[in-house]
């Protein structure tokens, strides 16, 4: 019976592990996959233009340390409206 109830024990643990683990996993590749990126290297205070990339696959296609970028005089902040992975990619809601 002690060997049964050891048995129980160790697979709730085991189950609870698996959901955690795959909670954390919902929330690295669902949830929290996708982000606003400045993609011109201007900041927010200068024009800046946003996209809402994945950060798992984003790689910038301007090396913004290597340029200079002239950045029109004009507040542009990060876009208030959620940027979600659906169906495969990131889009804006």
């Amino acid at each position: 019976m002690k060997q049964m109830k050891k048995t129980r024990i160790i697979l709730i643990i085991f189950i609870v592990a698996i959901l955690g683990i795959l909670a954390i996993y919902y929330k690295v590749f669902y949830l929290e996959r996708c982000e606003w990126k400045i993609v011109n290297c201007c900041p927010e205070n200068a024009g800046a233009q946003w996209k809402c990339v994945d950060k798992l696959s984003y790689k910038p296609k301007i090396d913004c340390s290597k340029i200079q970028v002239l950045c029109p005089q004009f507040y542009s902040p990060k876009p208030e409206s959620p940027c979600v992975f659906e169906n495969g990619s990131c889009v804006a809601k």
